[in-house]
């Protein structure tokens, strides 16, 4: 919910699980069955908005510096290790358009640090909403989608001669 990062900002009042009783809260996050089982299920969300919630976050003084600094300890340790670097960014694939901001903010981050940037966002865009994730309650990158994007990787390693043919 954002207080462990030490944020106070009304921006970071996401409430995982808060349709359960505190028991029962316990046992579903720390157990990856009742987790997933619990994530099947429907929800009822109240008021909140969780693109909006996301919208404020890349855009909160605190929050976007925090997050920019996790991404260049990535980059770091990469580094550090003598590890080739890329990215993958996938947008928010029910929202494209409300997360192009958010997705263009992250690819301009890597790219000012010379790292290889493949943005799925525009490439995605034609396939409709229902192509692209596995259901209405999980709206991860469908089969499909998961087979083009890395038809799309294989293609930007080669063209960036990150992968030797």
């Amino acid at each position: 919910d954002g207080t462990r990062a030490g944020f106070e900002a009304p921006v970071l009042k996401l409430k995982l699980y808060r349709d359960l009783w505190p028991p029962f809260r316990y046992l579903v996050r720390r157990s990856y069955l009742f987790n997933w089982v619990y994530w099947r299920l429907p929800h009822d969300q109240g008021d909140f908005d969780y693109t909006a919630y996301l919208d404020e976050a890349y855009q909160h003084p605190k929050v976007w510096p925090r997050h920019a600094g996790e991404l260049d300890r990535l980059i770091h340790f990469a580094d550090s290790v003598d590890a080739g670097f890329s990215v993958v960014i996938w947008p928010l694939l029910e929202n494209i358009d409300a997360s192009r901001a958010w997705t263009e903010r992250v690819e301009h981050h890597f790219r000012n640090r010379n790292i290889p940037v493949l943005n799925l966002t525009d490439l995605i865009t034609s396939y409709p909403v229902e192509a692209r994730i596995v259901n209405r309650m999980d709206t991860h990158p469908s089969a499909a989608l998961h087979r083009q994007a890395g038809d799309w990787l294989f293609e930007f390693l080669m063209e960036n001669r990150l992968l030797e043919p």
